[in-house]
């Protein structure tokens, strides 16, 4: 899935954030239930990762 999404934002030149695999790995440390309530929703830790990894590719944006 994430492939698809890569492709369009390639396509029209938008920056795609790679959200699925910064999750995987931190579920690995911390667990799934400390990111995902039901497996779905996120958390408070969960909304916590998705804010830094979304200000990380927007600071990368305004800054090239």
């Amino acid at each position: 899935r994430a492939g698809r999404a890569r492709k369009v934002a390639e396509k029209y030149g938008l920056t795609f954030v790679e959200l699925q695999k910064v999750f995987e790995q931190a579920a690995e440390v911390k667990g799934n239930t400390c990111l995902m309530i039901d497996g779905v929703h996120p958390t408070e830790m969960g909304h916590e990762l998705l804010k830094r990894e979304w200000l990380n590719a927007f600071g990368k944006m305004i800054t090239a």
